[in-house]
């Protein structure tokens, strides 16, 4: 040590005080980024036919910025960068989203409302009012964040998507497709809350995805006509973790190359002869059970069979009830001869599509309650009736054949906003195909907003526009069918 005091000059370097005030070096070195204003005139110098358009999907304003949100904001300043270093122009303004699920599940937590009906009675222009409001909060905490990890991003001129220049881009957007005829009508089915009586995005979808336990039952069907190697009289087992879903069951699925046998016995009492597949005999019956036949699942298609419940019998004049054929049926866990509910299940809609079933029934409303059609549980939540329905299907219908005493543990999902159960749902759409590798949109008929998948060069998905919401949103559609004048 030769004396020299702290912060003069030793040699080539300045000693540095072990007094550190990190608060005042954040000040300093936040000053010194801003001293030379880089950032518009690296904009500015850049011609504008050299523009690189940079997409960068904005926050949702709903709380101050977190660790993901920094690590994103790195990675979304490095790209502009490295193309302005390439003599690109590079514009990127800050944005705001505060349109969907995340804003209007904080604002209803403000206000102390809870779903739709709730939101009507307060007054939907004083709730997106709330919604707009929440945005002005957050945007210092942002700022000051922001230009702390260094980013360069306009905040003057930042853009919200409830600005009409931004949803009136949406809607040229939606136009545009429009005329590529890029628009279909069809079912999508969707994982849907009805804690907040909407379908969700894959994204809001997993924010908080948990294992559920759900009870699993074997029914019995009894097959209504002789068909091939079936006798009238003789029953499929089907085999659901879903027993909300038996009121719509439309069909009962089967492999076509997997060997199914006929078995004559009784299972927990019930006496009879039973359609399973060969693999999983032993589930129900010992080595002495009598199998006077066996079958491919294709020998079985066109089966036709009584429901599990009655509510739509008439659907059998449109070929519902019947045997169909599934690739997603497999040897594993059941019977597989699957119970199919085209409106509560993907691979369901996709079977009775491929058979030619143009068949749907769904007696639930958008808060999950069954409705009138379904006077046993008429008003009750889908889980909650999930008891009712056993408990019917053992008495009167004599339909319930094996329940198993431990729960099924299957994986589920919880929306956190609500913390409320998921539930698979088809949702009417409106919209037409275009081809394989073009974009393919479903719409709504209400207020939307916008759900994707990323897809990849050879495999593109559907993108889907189909929430539910209805209050906020910033594509707003209505939709019409044109009925043909009486002559």
């Amino acid at each position: 040590m030769d004396g020299t005091q702290a912060g003069k000059p030793n040699g080539d370097f300045t000693r540095v005080s072990s007094h550190l005030d990190l608060p005042s070096l954040d000040e300093r070195i936040l000053e010194f980024w801003d001293a030379p204003d880089a950032f518009a005139p690296s904009v500015e110098l850049r011609p504008a036919e050299a523009e690189y358009t940079f997409y960068d999907g904005p926050p949702f304003a709903t709380g101050s910025p977190h660790y993901g949100h920094i690590l994103q904001g790195v990675v979304k300043d490095i790209v502009p960068r490295y193309w302005t270093m390439r003599g690109r122009r590079v514009e990127r303004r800050f944005g705001w989203d505060v349109h969907g699920l995340p804003v209007e599940m904080e604002v209803e937590k403000q206000l102390v409302v809870s779903g739709p009906r709730q939101i009507h009675e307060f007054g939907v222009g004083a709730f997106n009012e709330a919604c707009r409001a929440m945005v002005e909060a957050t945007t210092d905490d942002w700022e000051v964040i922001t230009k702390r990890i260094g980013r360069w991003v306009d905040f003057e001129n930042d853009y919200k998507t409830m600005d009409v220049d931004f949803m009136e881009s949406v809607w040229w957007v939606f136009n545009a497709l429009w005329d590529k005829n890029l628009i279909y009508k069809d079912f999508k089915v969707l994982p849907y809350s009805y804690g907040a009586t909407t379908p969700l995005s894959n994204f809001e979808a997993n924010l908080d995805y948990r294992d559920v336990d759900d009870p699993a039952i074997t029914v019995r069907l009894e097959i209504t006509a002789e068909h091939g190697p079936a006798r009238a009289g003789d029953y499929l087992l089907i085999w659901t973790t879903t027993p909300w879903t038996l009121p719509g069951n439309l069909a009962v699925a089967v492999g076509a190359e997997i060997d199914y046998v006929r078995v004559s016995g009784s299972i927990d009492g019930l006496t009879g002869t039973y359609w399973l597949a060969a693999g999983l005999l032993g589930t129900y019956f010992d080595d002495t059970a009598d199998i006077p036949s066996h079958a491919r699942g294709a020998a079985l298609l066109g089966t036709e069979y009584r429901p599990p419940f009655d509510y739509f019998g008439e659907e059998r004049d449109r070929s519902a009830f019947r045997v169909i054929e599934s690739d997603d049926v497999s040897v594993g866990a059941g019977t597989c001869m699957i119970h199919m509910a085209p409106a509560y299940g993907e691979a369901d809609c996709v079977a009775l599509n491929a058979a030619g079933l143009d068949v749907r029934v769904d007696p639930v409303d958008a808060e999950a309650r069954f409705t009138d059609q379904v006077p046993d549980v008429a008003g009750m939540n889908v889980k909650d009736a999930d008891g009712t329905l056993i408990r019917i299907l053992k008495e009167p219908k004599n339909a319930l054949v094996k329940q198993f005493q431990k729960l099924f543990e299957m994986e589920g999902v919880n929306l956190r906003f609500t913390d409320s159960a998921l539930v698979a749902i088809a949702k009417k759409a409106v919209s037409r195909k275009s081809g394989a590798r073009g974009l393919r949109a479903i719409i709504e008929n209400c207020m939307l907003d916008i759900m994707y998948e990323i897809p990849s060069i050879d495999d593109v998905k559907e993108c889907v526009i189909s929430e539910e919401v209805a209050l906020n949103k910033e594509a707003p559609i209505l939709l019409y069918e044109q009925k043909k004048k009486k002559a």
